[in-house]
């Protein structure tokens, strides 16, 4: 997670990649997304793939040290994902190899075409 309004310089590169994967793969990306927790705390994440993982999507944020990559369960709409730095250049193979293990849980008619279904 990081701070609202703060972005490190990976931080920034890495959403301008996902603000082009978005772009060329045809998915709903939210920037700097921010999910309230039952405390009313706001937890701010790099930003939001509609859908992925998750019917409401997935949070995602870059990885801290000692982490792993992967998806975390959040409540039944969402999942948090761990990313590595590799996500601060686009490379369409990897995003969509990852946002396929990731999974489609949003509206077939809104699926990306390029997704493969199975």
């Amino acid at each position: 997670m990081t701070k609202p309004g703060r972005m490190t310089e990976l931080a920034e590169r890495t959403q301008r990649a996902w603000l082009r994967a978005a772009e060329d793969l045809q998915f709903q990306w939210v920037p700097q997304f921010v999910r309230m927790t039952p405390d009313a705390r706001g937890l701010s994440y790099l930003g939001l793939a509609k859908h992925f993982g998750a019917p409401g999507g997935a949070m995602v944020r870059i990885m801290q040290l000692g982490e792993f990559p992967g998806l975390t369960a959040w409540d039944e709409n969402y999942v948090v994902a761990k990313i590595g730095d590799q996500f601060a250049d686009y490379d369409r193979r990897l995003w969509q190899e990852t946002l396929s293990k990731w999974g489609w849980e949003g509206p077939a008619e809104k699926r990306p075409d390029w997704l493969r279904v199975g």
